[in-house]
């Protein structure tokens, strides 16, 4: 039962991603609804499609994203690493296809392609063959998100798509406040709970 279960899940997965890559590429919008399906945000209300919010841990209310490079030699890269912090606060936007399961976290960082004069979004996204969690400009798998669970005020979990894929169930979580984010922990706890509060558009 909970392996047909799982195989539709994936299935339904594999479809999202490529309509919802299809789409982001269009530049249209990722549901046809503008109110998630199933997701609530801290007031109760339906999440709405490309509206601004704050992602807070169930551990940690009032703590949201703040963006960072991480020079430590075996995570550096070209690309921000994600934390927990109280300043600056950083918006997200969340964005769908169709019953909400895969989703995309964009953020207002913009990566500027100078040749193409383009700016592209940022979103939030898992480092290519690590667990680290990155602010990404591409639109691959790493950067969908499948929504988990949804629980008691409104709190909700997230697994990477790509590790989703291949049966990998990490889920996006933090060790400690103000240490990096990643999708290193497969076990459920409170560290990988989140609601989206409503910020200032």
């Amino acid at each position: 039962m909970m392996k047909n279960r799982a195989k539709k899940v994936i299935r339904k997965t594999v479809v999202g991603f490529a309509l919802l890559s299809g789409i982001v590429m269009a530049g249209g919008n990722s549901a046809s609804a503008e109110e998630h399906p199933f997701l609530k945000d801290s007031n109760g209300d339906p999440v709405e499609d490309g509206r601004y919010y704050y992602m807070e841990p169930s551990e940690f209310p009032g703590q949201t994203f703040v963006y960072d490079m991480r020079y430590e030699p075996e995570y550096y890269s070209s690309g921000h690493s994600v934390k927990l912090g109280s300043s600056p606060r950083k918006r997200i936007s969340f964005n769908w296809y169709g019953d909400g399961n895969v989703a995309t976290i964009s953020t207002e960082e913009r990566y500027l392609f100078q040749a193409a004069g383009y700016e592209y979004p940022q979103r939030l996204g898992k480092k290519p063959g690590t667990d680290e969690v990155q602010l990404r400009f591409s639109n691959g798998i790493g950067e969908q998100w499948v929504v988990t669970n949804s629980s008691e005020g409104n709190y909700f979990s997230l697994q990477n798509a790509e590790d989703h894929m291949v049966g990998n169930q990490k889920f996006l979580s933090y060790s400690n406040l103000g240490e990096w984010l990643n999708v290193s922990d497969s076990t459920m706890d409170s560290k990988k709970m989140w609601r989206l509060t409503r910020a200032p558009r």
